[in-house]
C-alpha cells in the first residue's frame, strides 16, 4: 500500500513541507541557554608546625621549587576537603618545607590547571586563610617576571588583598545572570569581571585569556554567586562567593 499525499496540490504541498520545516526549528531552536555552572576552590597548605596557630595564617615567603605533584603532601596547616590535585613545594632559605595545594571543581569533574613552574625555579608565595562564618584562603605565586598565580576562594569577601595582585582587579558582576530557587533560599549567579590590561567578562565556568602587564594569562571564572534569607533555613544574612584563579 503506497503513503497517501498530502492534501492539496503540488504548490501547497511545497508550502506545508516549508511549513513544517520551520516550526520544527523555531520549536527545536527556542530551548534555553544551560544555567551557568557556580564551582568550587579548595586551597590547602603544608609547612613548618610553628607557623600554625590563631584564626588567621599569613604566610609569605620565597624559596626553590623542589618538587611538583609530589605523593601524599601533608597539607597540616590549611587541609583540603580532598587530596590536592596540584601541588608545589618550595623551600625556604631557612632550610623550611612548605607545599601549596590546590582543587578547582565544577559539578564532581577536576577542572584543576597546573601553574607554570618547574623545579629549581625560585618563587615566592603568598597564602592567607581568614576565618570569617568559616575559613576562606587564597594565594599567589609570582616570581621576577611578574605574577605566576592568583587563587580566591573568594567566599565571604575572599581572604587576598588588592596589593597582592598589583595591575589585576577581579569582582562580580551586576546583572543577576541566573537564579536557582532552592527548599532553603534562592542563589543569584553573577558574572566575574578580570581588569587588567583589559577587561574580560565570564559567566562562571569559563576559562579565556587575559593581558596582564604586557603577558597572556588564563582567566578562570569558577563561581560568583549571592544567597540569602529564606523561609526554611536559619541563614540571616546575605552571604555567597566569587571564587576564580588567574595564571600563567
Amino acid at each position: 500500500m503506497g503513503v497517501a499525499n498530502p492534501p492539496g496540490t503540488p504548490h501547497q504541498q511545497v508550502e506545508y513541507t516549508m511549513l513544517f520545516s520551520i516550526l520544527l526549528i523555531a520549536l527545536t531552536g527556542c530551548s534555553e541557554e544551560p544555567a551557568p555552572t557556580n564551582g568550587n576552590i579548595d586551597a590547602c597548605l603544608g609547612g613548618p608546625s610553628a607557623a600554625a596557630g590563631g584564626e588567621d595564617l599569613e604566610v609569605e615567603i620565597s624559596g626553590t621549587v623542589t618538587a611538583i605533584d609530589g605523593e601524599s603532601p601533608d597539607m597540616n596547616l590549611v587541609g583540603c576537603a580532598e587530596a590536592p590535585s596540584h601541588t608545589i613545594e618550595i623551600t625556604d632559605e631557612a632550610g623550611d618545607v612548605w607545599t601549596v595545594g590546590l582543587n578547582i571543581t565544577t559539578e564532581d569533574t577536576d577542572r584543576t590547571p597546573t601553574f607554570a613552574v618547574a623545579e629549581g625555579d625560585v618563587i615566592d608565595l603568598t597564602f592567607r586563610e581568614k576565618l570569617v562564618w568559616g575559613t576562606v584562603a587564597g594565594f599567589t605565586l609570582a616570581n621576577e617576571e611578574g605574577l605566576i598565580a592568583a587563587v580566591e576562594q573568594g567566599t565571604w569577601g575572599g581572604a587576598l588583598n588588592v596589593d597582592d595582585t598589583p595591575g589585576l582587579e577581579v569582582s562580580g558582576g551586576s546583572d543577576v545572570i541566573n537564579t536557582e530557587d532552592t527548599d532553603c533560599m534562592p542563589i543569584e549567579t553573577f558574572s566575574v569581571i578580570f581588569s587588567a590590561d583589559t577587561e574580560l567578562e565570564l559567566d562562571p565556568d569559563n576559562i579565556e585569556t587575559l593581558e596582564l602587564d604586557g603577558a597572556t594569562y588564563s582567566a578562570f571564572a569558577v563561581a560568583s554567586y549571592d544567597y540569602g534569607s529564606g523561609t526554611n533555613c536559619q541563614v540571616s544574612d546575605s552571604t555567597g562567593a566569587t571564587a576564580w584563579a588567574v595564571y600563567r
